[in-house]
């Protein structure tokens, strides 16, 4: 008779765990505004690109927007700890980026993690920020960050087809254009 009563406690249990097994495994994205910059649609806006970067290339990003940390600090190693610090590319794939954004500063910082250092190497990050530095020069903060994340996209979109990165395949400039300047 005990056994009748335990059964019946542990069913709902067992039921719950089961449903939470069905469950699609959502991808959280990662926007820290501790600076304010963005507005709520902004973020979300944001975080959704994020997640679907996320969810095509198992790659985590981060931004982190905030205050000035001060000159003393290298920027690349604040964005490396609060990667760590935040599993932001400790995932399956052990990749991951971290946008650093000081606005006061005028500082943004890129920080790969795992094989991504290597492939997107430093010209293409260079051509990143070119990239978002020409929008948040128009005011258009989202815009930049929004930059930031097309041209991730397509370097990991040609990576995923086992291609180097190139320059101009993170451009908005046609290649005829580019030679020209």
């Amino acid at each position: 008779m005990k056994k009748l009563h335990k059964l019946p406690g542990f069913l709902p249990v067992l039921l719950c765990l089961a449903g939470i097994m069905w469950l699609p495994v959502s991808v959280q994205a990662k926007v820290y505004d501790n600076y304010g910059i963005l507005n709520e649609e902004e973020t979300t806006a944001l975080e959704k690109e994020l997640a679907e970067i996320e969810e095509a290339y198992q790659f985590e990003t981060a931004f982190l927007i905030t205050d000035n940390v001060g000159e003393e600090m290298d920027y690349r190693q604040y964005a490396a700890r609060f990667m760590q610090m935040n599993q932001v590319g400790y995932g399956e794939s052990n990749e991951g980026l971290c946008v650093f954004h000081q606005p006061d500063a005028r500082n943004i910082t890129i920080v790969f993690r795992g094989k991504a250092q290597d492939q997107f190497t430093e010209k293409i990050q260079d051509r990143m920020l070119d990239h978002c530095t020409e929008k948040l020069k128009k005011d258009d903060t989202l815009g930049a960050y929004q930059s930031i994340v097309k041209d991730l996209e397509q370097g990991l979109s040609r990576v995923s087809q086992g291609k180097k990165i190139r320059p101009m395949d993170i451009s908005d400039t046609p290649l005829t254009l580019s030679l020209l300047k």
